[in-house]
């Protein structure tokens, strides 16, 4: 290389700045709405089949599903996994090494996005993409309650029949960790975002987050004990 040359800058590297906040903008909206939606939809379970029924088929009949599906969830949500994935991978998660709550905070937001992405691709392939390894479509089903529930209660995994007890726990770790990345990546996004201010603002946020967050699995839990008690 000669003097007068310019060392090349990966492309990454040059868009970091913007990169970043794409990640933490795609964090909130639109998964994040994708996620309080989804918990919306499935808290129908509380009152029995028919008011979970009724609220898919809503979904269900929306025009332009398929683009709305891919062009605001699916795209949005693989770009957040896979840069979030090349952030992690630069991440030094030192939580043991300086024990205070921003540590903790900041390894706990990597730990559970390894969780809440393996929780979706499963999730995904039992219900939306099930047909992909041989199950039903999801969109044909004749009652999307008992689909769900069966899927909760139900699930056979090459053959062998899981319990249900290890499926609910499945979900309810997953749905743990996915609302606390959300909650916690709300604090974040205000902070990157230059939405909080000094030190004073970003504390009394954090309890607004952790609130959200309490809400938010209590809402899940809710849902999910739905499909158990409505048989």
């Amino acid at each position: 290389m000669s003097a007068t040359e310019t060392p090349s800058i990966p492309w990454l590297d040059r868009n970091h700045f913007l990169l970043r906040r794409m990640h933490s903008l795609t964090g909130i909206i639109p998964v994040g709405a994708f996620l309080i939606e989804h918990l919306l939809t499935n808290s129908g379970s509380w009152y029995g089949a028919a008011r979970y029924n009724k609220d898919v088929k809503w979904i269900q009949d929306l025009p332009f599903l398929f683009v709305l599906e891919w062009g605001f969830i699916f795209l949005p949500l693989a770009f957040h996994a896979i840069y979030g994935f090349v952030i992690a991978l630069g991440a030094q998660m030192n939580a043991t090494s300086y024990p205070y709550l921003n540590g903790w905070r900041y390894t706990l937001q990597r730990i559970t996005a390894y969780i809440t992405l393996s929780f979706l691709i499963v999730h995904l392939l039992k219900f939306r993409f099930a047909w992909i390894l041989g199950g039903p479509v999801f969109a044909e089903a004749a009652d999307w309650f008992v689909l769900t529930r069966q899927g909760l209660l139900h699930w056979h995994v090459g053959g062998v029949y899981v319990p249900a007890w290890i499926t609910l726990s499945f979900y309810v770790i997953g749905l743990t960790a996915a609302v606390y990345h959300f909650a916690n990546g709300i604090w974040t996004f205000a902070i990157s975002w230059g939405v909080l201010g000094g030190p004073d603002s970003q504390r009394w946020f954090q309890y607004v987050c952790l609130l959200v967050g309490i809400v938010m699995c209590l809402w899940g839990y809710i849902s999910l004990w739905g499909f158990v008690i409505h048989g």
